[in-house]
């Protein structure tokens, strides 16, 4: 598993927002991969399921998850 935190300027919100992609480790280039989009609760944030969960298990059956913000 590849786990990586990325932050893009949001010109709508006028700051800055963190999300996490999490990939499987053998990723072929140029090949397209189903994502999961893993949404948190209220007060959570774009760590939770990584934190708290082994989303490795998901990722290595060879799909992207995503956490955002």
């Amino acid at each position: 598993m590849a786990l990586h935190d990325i932050t893009f300027r949001s010109d709508a919100l006028a700051r800055g927002m963190t999300y996490r992609v999490i990939l499987p480790v053998l990723l072929a280039s140029g090949k397209r991969r189903p994502v999961i989009y893993l949404l948190h609760g209220g007060g959570g944030d774009y760590r939770d399921w990584s934190n708290y969960y082994d989303v490795a298990k998901v990722a290595e059956q060879g799909f992207v998850l995503v956490g955002p913000r």
